[in-house]
């Protein structure tokens, strides 16, 4: 028999608590059953590691120089682009039409550019604007005197709930497709492009949704798994009760009834365990997908993972896609500098 583990119903009372669950799920008739029905992905996901304080930099940071300082974005309202001038002595020069790249150096009273082959002049007056030869209007340094606005200047805004935490990062594949870095969460994933994160949506977790009803919810259970005892599908039910009963809530209200959940951990390969239910609340009736695998780092250290796919019910198509499209979910961590 498992012992109950302080820090398993901390998680659970913290879940419950946050979904204001009023009452115990109805409990529906169909027993508990063991099946031998494969399914597929994930296995062990190869943990990724970084360099601590390591950052994706495909293009500058946009944002105006600082008092006294030279380097930074100038922005043009007349020709609606931007002039960033990086510390490394890269230029960009973009617009809705325009992208060019190059290098620049101090030239006297002035700055002499390199854009994508052609060599530009750029006049500095005295309240610091830039002038550049053949292109009308002034390139534009101090943005709060002239009501100039990031969004306008294409810096980035990031808005919720699409934020990700300080340390985290979301690169762009280049095929449709970005790979999140959620250190604070200790995972990562990759998904379309187009779905949105939801990251400070559930209890210690990541998340993503298609925006129809569709979800994903990863947890490193590392810590929770390390001081369980009982057999994996024991683990699996007892994360199915507290934490998905819990993710359900967050979207959907009060779990008010389970069924059909089936548990497996024998002749899975590489899979440690895996759990398929029915939730329902007053709202609406869902399918969930529950599997548990381990993300192994190069130098062995194993992490544990648990991946939900929630989607409403009686949609198996869905159920299968998604899993497929965010893929990849495993550990994650920062390593310091050799």
């Amino acid at each position: 028999m498992r012992k109950p583990l302080v820090l398993f119903a901390l998680f659970l009372a913290a879940g419950l608590c946050a979904c204001g669950q009023s009452a115990a799920p109805v409990v529906t008739p169909t027993p508990i059953a063991v099946t031998e029905t494969p399914f597929v992905e994930p296995f062990d996901v190869p943990g990724t590691e970084l360099t601590n304080g390591a950052q994706a930099a495909d293009r500058p940071v946009i944002e105006p120089p600082a008092e006294g300082e030279l380097c930074g974005s100038y922005y043009n309202d007349f020709l609606r682009e931007t002039l960033t001038i990086s510390e490394d002595g890269a230029v960009l020069l973009s617009g809705a039409d325009t992208e060019l790249t190059g290098t620049w150096t101090e030239d006297g009273d002035g700055l002499s550019l390199t854009l994508d082959g052609a060599e530009v002049r750029a006049a500095l007056d005295a309240d610091g604007d830039l002038e550049l030869d053949g292109r009308p209007g002034y390139y534009l340094r101090n943005w709060a005197l002239w009501g100039i606005t990031p969004s306008e200047t294409g810096a980035s805004e990031p808005a919720e709930p699409t934020a990700l935490g300080t340390q985290d990062e979301v690169r762009d594949n280049g095929d449709g497709t970005v790979r999140c870095l959620c250190f604070s969460r200790g995972l990562a994933f990759t998904c379309p492009a187009d779905m949105l994160l939801l990251n400070d949506r559930f209890l210690g977790a990541v998340a993503v949704t298609d925006g129809d009803g569709g979800y994903v919810i990863g947890r490193n259970v590392s810590a929770v798994y390390s001081t369980h005892s009982g057999s994996d599908d024991e683990f699996m039910e007892d994360y199915v009760r507290s934490f998905v009963f819990s993710d359900f809530e967050a979207i959907y209200g009060a779990t008010l009834s389970y069924q059909d959940l089936t548990l497996r951990h024998d002749g899975i390969a590489s899979r440690l365990a895996d759990a398929t239910l029915r939730l329902g609340s007053s709202k609406t009736a869902c399918d969930a997908r529950v599997l548990f695998y381990t993300s192994t780092y190069a130098d062995g250290t194993v992490e544990y993972v648990c991946k939900t796919i929630l989607v409403p019910a009686d949609d198996a198509a869905r159920l299968e896609s998604l899993a497929e499209q965010v893929h990849d979910l495993g550990a994650v961590r920062l390593v310091a500098e050799q």
